[in-house]
């Protein structure tokens, strides 16, 4: 009998699917940093303070959410195709 309450994220399964999660939020920030940080780059060099910044950042949001919904996606696919194929094996 396992000490841990259902859905506390101890099954190895479901700990995959955390440390997934745990990237995507970590994919966001570097994408975020790394488009922000060339636009201050670009600033600098050639003297256009704030635009390339800016655009930097707005691009690095979009860029950022647009990977994360599409790995979420994935997830939820996975995790659907998970919970269908129990559900086939306990209906034989």
């Amino acid at each position: 009998m396992s000490t841990h309450p259902r859905g506390s994220g101890s099954d190895p399964g479901n700990v995959a699917v955390l440390m997934r999660l745990a990237a995507m939020g970590t994919e966001l920030v570097g994408v975020l940093a790394a488009t922000t940080l060339t636009g201050f780059w670009i600033d600098s060099r050639f003297g256009t303070e704030p635009y390339a910044v800016v655009t930097g950042g707005v691009f690095g949001i979009g860029l950022g959410l647009y990977l994360m919904i599409r790995q979420a996606a994935h997830i939820a696919a996975e995790l659907q195709k998970k919970k269908d194929d129990q559900e086939s094996k306990h209906q034989r």
